[in-house]
């Protein structure tokens, strides 16, 4: 509960909510309930930052095709919300990876690619799991490779893009596929256990070091450095004041539940630019840059 609702706040998303099993009415019969008051306390703390904030785009996007979904359903009745693996599988692989580089990755659509913000507002886009896009679609992308945007593609894409640079190697969905198969086979208890969260981590893996491989060839940075790729980070703000995110999301490889999370140490470091650092959190000075440069 904790990582779910952290992980909605660095994304910017105004508001908490709990989930639908948690019962406000009767917390002492809620697992989660401690969680839930902890999150509630925080958010309070921080106040409501993203009302007046702008929103934090990042440099590099991640682009959501309804065209490639539409043509998955064209080609297959059956697939309803798959995009032929684009929507659930792929964008999932590599928003992970994103997460492990420390580079998140700010979702868009092709109406973003078509209207100019692609262009006004990120560095790169990155393509996984599209076989098809609207020529419009297309026209746009070569358009902002030859003006110096910079299109990557994981290795499973058939779509064919003038400029676009391939990463060397694919979105993966073979833990996805393994879930799914297990499931048809009826065997629920396996496939649920092979859905925690670390497992699709690992998979991720092999995608998030040739994505920070080739971002780092672009001169795009982690937004923070961060020794443990497990602990994800973001930054909200760009005038005085900034608020640097980081999240625990160590999976607990000996837990039962999907969802398991451990503790984990981390190294942080952060420019020494002058600024005053904070501790939100703690409220306080962050003691531990006490005397560092």
């Amino acid at each position: 509960y904790r990582l779910e609702q952290y992980l909605s706040f660095m994304t910017g998303l105004q508001g908490i909510a709990k989930p639908p099993d948690y019962h406000v009415h009767a917390p002492a019969q809620t697992p989660g309930a401690d969680g839930i008051i902890e999150v509630n306390r925080l958010m309070g703390r921080l106040g409501t930052i993203f009302n007046t904030l702008p929103v934090a785009r990042g440099e590099v996007a991640l682009l959501y095709s309804m065209s490639q979904n539409l043509s998955a359903q064209a080609h297959n009745m059956d697939d309803n919300y798959e995009g032929g693996g684009h929507t659930r599988a792929k964008l999932l692989l590599t928003y992970i990876a994103g997460k492990i580089s420390h580079i998140p990755l700010f979702p868009i659509v092709e109406e973003d690619v078509t209207d100019g913000t692609l262009a006004a507002h990120h560095k790169a886009v990155i393509l996984t799991g599209i076989n098809y896009l609207d020529p419009t679609v297309i026209a746009a992308l070569e358009e902002y490779a030859r003006n110096g945007g910079a299109v990557l593609v994981t290795d499973d894409c058939q779509v064919q893009i003038p400029g676009a640079t391939k990463l060397g190697v694919p979105a993966s969905t073979k833990q996805y596929d393994l879930v799914q198969d297990l499931w048809r086979q009826q065997n629920q208890k396996e496939s649920m256990r092979q859905r925690a969260a670390w497992r699709f981590m690992k998979a991720a893996e092999p995608l998030a070091a040739a994505l920070q491989s080739q971002l780092a060839k672009l001169g795009i940075k982690p937004v923070l450095a961060c020794d443990n790729p497990n602990v994800f980070v973001t930054r909200q703000g760009t005038t005085d004041v900034e608020y640097l995110f980081a999240v625990n999301a160590t999976g607990d490889e000996k837990s039962n539940t999907q969802l398991g999370v451990q503790p984990a140490t981390a190294t942080l470091t952060f420019p020494n630019d002058g600024h005053t650092m904070y501790d939100a959190v703690r409220g306080s000075a962050v003691a531990e840059l006490k005397g560092k440069a």
